[in-house]
């Protein structure tokens, strides 16, 4: 199954060159139809490139900065342009599922009350034709790689941060399933962050295998799924 990846990344903005990382390692593991990367890449080119696919086959990857104040997506956290807001996005990826790896897109089912009313970027891109839409409720990242590691715990801590956007692109939907991938692939990354689950005081937030796995766990735990039909 094919799809198409957007990563919006601007030169010097940290958060997207980590996210810009794995969308062209996610590119080598699953053929891409097309990609594309910057501030603003064109909405003609993106659209041509989705109606390309076969009607049942319209997929799409999206990396870039959202919130659920601002909902919008953009590629730079402060002081950037947006590139696209909630109903230009759903008719963009009209008929087509789409998973935006992006802080706040969606809302916990569960915890409306945290969003005090606000209308999420997902909830709306459904409502303007986005057919099913995989967010995260709160916000996430891409871990950073511990400098001790070796390649092999590199490449098994890339498979976990990405084990649900790969399952999604093989055409998985459902968000039990979506979830369990990122847990199963926990467990295997487990044996090498254990020893860094307890961190000395002050340092949680260190690029340490510990951190790694709260954020993993935080990206399995976010985690939300909204259809056209929901």
């Amino acid at each position: 199954m094919s799809y198409v990846l957007v990563a919006l990344h601007r030169e010097g903005d940290d958060a997207t060159k980590l996210t810009l990382d794995t969308a062209h390692d996610i590119a080598i593991k699953r053929n891409t139809a097309k990609t594309f990367f910057g501030a603003s890449p064109s909405f003609d080119e993106i659209e041509a490139a989705l109606h390309a696919l076969p009607h049942q086959e319209r997929r799409g990857l999206v990396f870039g900065h959202c919130g659920k104040n601002s909902c919008s997506l953009r590629a730079q956290i402060k002081d950037e342009p947006i590139w696209s807001d909630a109903p230009m996005f759903g008719e963009l990826f009209s008929n087509a599922a789409v998973y935006v790896f992006a802080c706040e897109t969606i809302e916990d089912p569960a915890a409306r009350s945290d969003w005090l009313g606000i209308r999420s970027f997902g909830a709306i891109a459904v409502q303007h034709g986005v057919r099913c839409f995989v967010g995260h409720s709160v916000e996430v990242g891409v871990p950073r790689i511990p400098p001790n590691w070796n390649e092999e715990q590199v490449a098994m801590l890339r498979d976990c941060t990405e084990a649900a956007m790969l399952a999604f692109l093989d055409g998985e939907e459902d968000e039990k399933k979506l979830r369990l991938a990122i847990f199963d692939a926990l467990e295997t990354l487990d044996e090498f962050i254990a020893s860094d689950r307890c961190p000395p005081d002050g340092e949680e937030h260190e690029a340490k295998g510990w951190g790694a796995a709260v954020l993993l766990q935080q990206l399995r735990k976010s985690l939300f799924v909204k259809t056209s039909g929901i």
